[in-house]
């Protein structure tokens, strides 16, 4: 299914972007200068410098600023959600899962309304392999259609720009899951409910730049509690999606890291999307629970 590589979501975006649908090319969404909010957690000899992430972002925005350029600076690790050979591998790995099991025609998935949305959502697909594709694939590659119609690089991103400083500096970068982990929560799901999230995403379409313009301003502005806002809006209507790739993945991310401070001491950055630092369940207050002390620090 090589045609489908352009459609893989790198890593798992932010729950505002990721269910979204595309709108036409325009000016940069977002530009200038951001002030992302940043936490420090410590655990006796650990100090873990918490980032929320946003996957793909404009290159116009300029969020790498001098309190997170002197804490990568400083630091002996990078913690991400995958690590940069585990992205590396991610679209082979998409192609091989995203039509691994057998699916109706997406007219009799979703309606013939929505399959004509569908299509006019993603030119330049095959309309045959999307007709064979699972329904949680095709939400996502929508998904990825909005961040490429509104200027939006994996480049400009996160984790690939902290990637770039680490391994420059011969400094290592792990990753706290693998992508299979990250694409079996949608894999997994119930058909009904990857139809229904796909329908959403279509039914979504209009009115997406706007709310993906909003949500990276939140972020830039380090505005957490309408990040969390925006993350809950998205994933109500799902809430087995919701406790899988939120609530799970932060229990598991705060034992391992819990687990690590055991053993590895110094300061490690941990960048993970920023829906993950928001909210009642958020990392960081997990982390709180496990015995670190946590402050945000801008």
């Amino acid at each position: 299914m090589q045609r489908m590589r352009r459609a893989w979501l790198a890593p798992v975006l932010a729950c505002a972007a990721m269910l979204a649908a595309c709108a036409p090319a325009a000016p940069p969404i977002v530009e200038g200068q951001a002030r992302p909010a940043v936490w420090e957690a410590r655990l006796g000899e650990t100090r873990l410098i918490l980032f929320g992430s946003i996957h793909q972002l404009p290159a116009e925005l300029d969020w790498f600023d001098s309190v997170l350029a002197r804490e990568v600076a400083s630091a002996d690790r990078l913690y991400l959600e995958i690590a940069p050979e585990e992205a590396a591998g991610a679209p082979a790995l998409f192609d091989a899962i995203a039509d691994d099991e057998p699916v109706a025609p997406l007219d009799r998935r979703i309606g013939l309304t929505a399959t004509d949305r569908a299509l006019s959502l993603l030119p330049g697909i095959d309309e045959a392999a999307i007709d064979g594709t699972e329904s949680w694939a095709l939400a996502l590659m929508i998904g990825n259609a909005i961040a490429a119609n509104n200027g939006l690089s994996g480049d400009a991103g996160v984790e690939s720009r902290l990637t770039t400083a680490f391994e420059r500096s011969g400094k290592p970068v792990t990753g706290l899951e693998t992508a299979r982990d990250q694409l079996s929560l949608f894999d997994t799901l119930d058909p009904a409910v990857q139809d229904a999230m796909l329908v959403r995403a279509i039914n979504r379409s209009e009115g997406a730049r706007e709310r993906t313009r909003d949500l990276i301003r939140a972020w830039a502005r380090g505005d957490v509690a309408a990040i969390g806002v925006a993350a809950a809006s998205e994933l109500s209507e799902f809430p087995a999606l919701e406790t899988g790739l939120i609530n799970g993945r932060n229990r598991v991310w705060a034992d391992q890291l819990a687990a690590q401070a055991q053993t590895i001491s110094g300061t490690a950055i941990v960048a993970v999307g920023a829906g993950h630092l928001a909210g009642d369940g958020s990392l960081d207050r997990l982390l709180a629970e496990r015995g670190f002390t946590v402050r945000r620090i801008q």
